[in-house]
């Protein structure tokens, strides 16, 4: 599960602060996440302590498939083509 920083300066930083345990995150922005990530407090606890995240597989491949240059992309489209 991996939290995408918003737009606003300095969003990027919190959100990796929350992620390493370097900062605390209220009670009310852990509600947020919860229902963002449709996951207990319970479960976001588990994971904040160390359970491996699940893995969705197709939107990671969407978000690295969005910023790769022309040239990687073709690379890319040849191999799954061929898959």
């Amino acid at each position: 599960m991996r939290l995408s920083p918003g737009r606003n300066k300095g969003e990027g930083q919190l959100v990796s602060h929350w992620e390493s345990g370097k900062r605390e995150i209220s009670e009310r922005r852990v509600k947020q996440l919860c229902k963002i990530f449709k996951i207990s407090e319970k479960q976001l606890e588990e994971y904040r302590n160390g359970k491996p995240a699940p893995i969705n597989y197709k939107d990671e491949c969407i978000l690295m498939i969005n910023i790769m240059d022309k040239n990687k992309l073709e690379a890319v489209y040849g191999m799954l083509v061929n898959f």
